[in-house]
């Protein structure tokens, strides 16, 4: 697979994510059916006293502290 078609499959994947994440939360009888892991994956955090928290795990927020630079890349 080249990386052309694998950032492309991972965009899918994110569209894909995004959808089921935006129906999920508009549509509470059709969360109410879900699995237990997804309903529990939709609950709010918790409080962390910072505006414009997570709306879900399934969407943390990314910091430098949870996701460094990657190291340099090293010519073969």
């Amino acid at each position: 697979m080249t990386g052309e078609q694998n950032l492309g499959l991972i965009r899918q994947i994110e569209a894909n994510r995004e959808f089921l994440l935006t129906v999920l939360s508009q549509n509470p009888a059709l969360l109410a059916r879900a699995e237990p892991r997804v309903r529990q994956l939709m609950e709010p955090l918790p409080a962390t006293g910072e505006a414009g928290g997570s709306r879900c795990l399934l969407s943390p927020t990314i910091t430098p502290e949870t996701n460094p630079p990657l190291p340099p890349r090293v010519k073969v």
